[in-house]
């Protein structure tokens, strides 16, 4: 084996080790989120769950915060992922694919969701929410110029952007009586019946 094929190894090794460590820190934080808030948590906390020295935390991380956020910063970019699979002029005429994505991951993940959002105020979590999806329709190219521009246009993004987010949001936190399923069928039909009087002009 050549030097070069040794430290290609070695540092695949390093890899496959430093992943593992964020995997088993990150699988102990959400497992004591079970047990307590998220100001309770400590890094002793984490390491004596994950089975890890101090050391291998604070080589990754600095701080338990930074575990969450990283969580957090997951979520943000799966969302931003599936946006990016949709035209917004599209999702108007049809949203059904696109909330049925939102539904499955609510539904892989409701337990973790309702625990991060005893603390979701501290990390701004539904407001990164609330900011991307207001982005990415106001920045959709299928949304014509003189629509964009439309200071009504801006109202009702608005409205349609938090007002999503809430009835999510209601639902993770068991405020709401429909399953997740009739949440998203609701939430289709209403942005059917409002899209031609508030986005398609």
């Amino acid at each position: 084996m050549s030097d070069i094929e040794k430290n290609a190894f070695v540092k695949k090794a390093e890899y496959r080790s430093a992943a593992r460590s964020r995997r088993l820190i990150r699988d102990a934080y959400v497992s004591l989120m079970q047990k307590k808030t998220i100001d309770k948590i400590s890094i002793s906390d984490i390491v004596r769950t994950a089975d890890l020295n101090r050391g291998t935390f604070y080589a990754h991380y600095s701080n338990p915060m930074d575990v969450l956020m990283e969580i957090v910063d997951e979520i943000v970019g799966d969302v931003q992922g599936f946006l990016a699979d949709f035209d917004f002029a599209d999702f108007l005429k049809n949203p059904d694919p696109l909330l049925i994505r939102v539904e499955a991951l609510l539904t892989a993940n409701l337990d973790f969701y309702r625990r991060i959002n005893l603390n979701t105020a501290s990390i701004g979590f539904t407001d990164q929410i609330k900011k991307i999806l207001i982005d990415y329709i106001s920045s959709d190219k299928t949304v014509p110029e003189k629509v964009r521009t439309n200071p009504q246009f801006e109202i009702a993004l608005e409205l349609f952007a938090g007002g999503l987010i809430s009835v999510y949001l209601s639902f993770v936190q068991g405020q709401m009586r429909g399953t997740v399923r009739q949440i998203t069928e609701t939430v289709s039909l209403l942005i059917r019946e409002a899209s031609a009087s508030f986005f398609i002009k």
